[in-house]
């Protein structure tokens, strides 16, 4: 007697399952049918168990407006007439100063900025950006 298609919800995708399976199934004999179609159906209700248990992903951090970046600030402070020394720009980041130096490297290789420098009379060197 070949097993007949069961539904254990009015599901169409689960009836669908169902159907597929037996279709596969038809050369196993009546007597294992009970213990496999106990199994798929087990399958089914695991997968529906599954999905509603799935907790949802996290939502990313929308991103900085470019205007609002630690690296616009940078640069800002680097193309206003008085420029900025690496003082200035630590205060103004929380960086520390091998960071702002490695900045400036980015800068130059990435971006493609010219940085140059001048001291001032009291001792600090000036940092510009064209």
């Amino acid at each position: 007697m070949p097993p007949t298609t069961t539904a254990l919800e009015t599901n169409n995708n689960s009836v669908l399952a169902l159907a597929i399976a037996q279709s596969y199934l038809l050369d196993i004999d009546a007597a294992n049918w009970p213990s496999i179609q106990g199994a798929i159906e087990e399958a089914y209700r695991l997968g529906q168990h599954h999905a509603r248990t799935r907790k949802p992903r996290p939502t990313r951090p929308t991103a900085k407006p470019v205007t609002e970046s630690k690296k616009a600030m940078v640069i800002g402070l680097l193309k206003r007439p008085e420029g900025a020394t690496i003082a200035q720009i630590r205060d103004e980041t929380g960086w520390q100063t091998i960071t702002v130096r490695a900045f400036f490297s980015i800068i130059r290789s990435k971006m493609g900025l010219t940085i140059t420098n001048q001291r001032s009379k009291d001792a600090q060197t000036v940092y510009f950006t064209t």
